[in-house]
């Protein structure tokens, strides 16, 4: 065997996994190794890695590029891997029974030979000399080089391009990166659980860019993490969440006969007002400041809101009526099954059971309600075209809006055409409309009054519930085609005559119908079981 005192000579060897060395001077460039690995030889034995590096090997016409070594210090030979050798320096290897040629792999040129030395292939060659990165620049003065980059990008490119420098450890700190690369932390998998209804309420207030019709600019929503079930409020004032907040624990405690734990929301100053309620009604409140990614469950239910909301709209094309689209999105999303809770609706596991969908209809299409009570003659058109905008939370109706007199009417006997949306033809061409004898069918600008109608009260307990409310522009309506007028059965005679639109001397909906005197919002939710809804 070779003497092994020669430090710089290589066994070439086909059955290593990497190439190892039993010198670190061997090694031009070395970082401490991190691992937990050995490297194990025939006898069972396992040999401690210290260091991991990279070199040089010089013949007298060419260099060769030796990465991944490992530093072994009870290993008894430096061994080469021929395969990693040849594919790092795109060469072969050919041995021969008295040497071994070291070959280009595309033009054949040999770049070194040597003889065997007692029956094995060893490499007498030159090793790039320690010496030469005698003076290693430290760890960190690279990072200030490479303009502070993240430690394993740090480490990437100095054992990439054998770049000279002293031990890199990860323990580095630099106080320049901590002050302007402050981040914040990933957020693990939620272990929010409930076990009932109440148990952890989850509350969101979103500002809309845009006053809605009804006076509101903002609104707030409740969602029961165990039913995933939703309450809207609508607010005029961002701290009305205090009141609007007692108001709804009291009437969900009362109903559901049980106790409100845990409120989550976020750390705003209209939660921050409601800490001494909390405390004296043994409320834990869950908020982080800064941090709305706790407060994720609801606001996600939120943008779903805001989205199936615009989309009714849309559709609709009632830009005007946000809130009632919303609270319908709400109503609506309380009804649909959903995955997470097994294909249940959240309606029907807060209440027990199934949500009462023949009742739905078409938001924003063409309805009529029943007003023969109302009228002031018997000749008078029993009923006026309105438009559907959703679900009265607290009686069992819907909701409408008149448009001649600007009215939200509460009522419970409409007939609906769900094909016709009046407003909906306002995005298409007059073109493909077809001309009719009627002038309009509903008047073409909407008269807005300033206040609630203070007409005498009615004593009638099923009276429809009548408001009047500001619109910043006129909505002009485009006339239906004759074809869909032909499909309305019962109702041309109504649409053609000429007591549809009142003169100012005929008795009008806002003269006949009883009005409040002090203003409702729409949506001021009470929680009901809604059975005289569903049922």
């Amino acid at each position: 065997m070779t003497n092994p005192l020669n430090r710089s000579s290589w066994l070439l060897d086909n059955g290593a996994s990497h190439h190892i060395t039993l010198d670190l001077q061997n090694l031009a460039h070395h970082l401490p190794y991190a691992g937990t690995d050995d490297v194990m030889i025939r006898d069972g034995k396992g040999l401690h890695i210290t260091h991991l590096g990279s070199t040089k090997l010089h013949s007298s016409t060419h260099s060769f590029n030796l990465h991944n070594i490992l530093y072994v210090p009870d290993i008894k030979r430096n061994l080469l891997f021929v395969y990693q050798f040849c594919v790092d320096n795109n060469v072969s290897i050919e041995f021969l029974p008295w040497c071994f040629l070291v070959k280009d792999l595309l033009t054949g040129k040999i770049h070194a030979k040597d003889k065997t030395k007692e029956g094995v292939y060893d490499w007498s060659c030159i090793v790039t000399p320690h010496s030469f990165s005698s003076l290693k620049l430290a760890l960190i003065n690279w990072h200030f080089r490479l303009g502070h980059p993240s430690f394993s990008v740090l480490k990437t490119i100095l054992t990439k391009h054998n770049l000279d420098s002293s031990s890199v450890s990860k323990d580095f700190v630099c106080n320049t990166c901590h002050c302007n690369k402050s981040h914040k932390l990933p957020f693990s998998v939620s272990t929010l659980i409930s076990q009932k209804p109440l148990e952890l309420i989850s509350s969101y207030v979103w500002t809309s860019p845009l006053s809605f019709v009804n006076g509101f600019k903002y609104h707030v929503i409740f969602v029961d993490h165990f039913t995933k079930y939703i309450w809207f409020y609508l607010l005029k004032k961002k701290f009305d969440v205090k009141s609007t907040f007692i108001r709804f624990k009291a009437i969900l405690e009362n109903y559901f006969n049980g106790k409100i734990m845990t409120l989550y929301s976020d750390n705003g100053g209209k939660y921050i007002v409601l800490t001494e309620f909390f405390v004296t009604h043994g409320i834990s409140h869950l908020t982080t400041p800064h941090t709305p990614e706790h407060n994720g469950f609801v606001e996600r239910r939120h943008i779903y809101i805001v989205k199936v909301g615009l989309s009714l709209l849309t559709y609709a094309s009632l830009p005007f009526f946000l809130s009632y689209a919303f609270a319908t999105a709400v109503y609506l999303i309380n009804h649909m099954p959903t995955t997470t809770l097994q294909n249940l609706s959240p309606y029907a596991l807060i209440f027990q059971h199934s949500p009462n969908y023949e009742k739905l209809h078409s938001f924003g299409c063409l309805c009529y309600p029943w007003l023969c009570p109302y009228t002031a003659h018997k000749l008078d058109p029993q009923s006026k075209p309105c438009i559907f905008l959703g679900y009265s939370l607290s009686q069992s109706a819907y909701l409408l809006f008149e448009p001649k007199f600007s009215k939200i009417i509460v009522y419970r006997h409409v007939s609906f055409i769900e094909h016709i949306f009046p407003y909906h033809s306002l995005h298409k061409q007059e073109s493909q409309w077809e001309s009719t004898t009627v002038d309009m069918w509903i008047p073409p600008v909407i008269t807005i009054l300033a206040s609630i109608s203070t007409s005498s009260t009615h004593s009638s307990a099923s009276a429809p519930d009548v408001r009047t409310f500001p619109l910043t522009s006129p909505l002009p309506v485009v006339l239906p085609t004759s074809l869909e007028l032909e499909n309305i059965s019962n109702i041309s005679s109504l649409l053609f005559s000429s007591t549809l639109i009142p003169t100012p001397s005929t008795p009008t909906l806002a003269a006949t119908l009883p009005t409040r005197t002090t203003p409702l919002s729409s949506y001021d939710h009470t929680i009901q079981k809604q059975h005289s809804q569903t049922h």
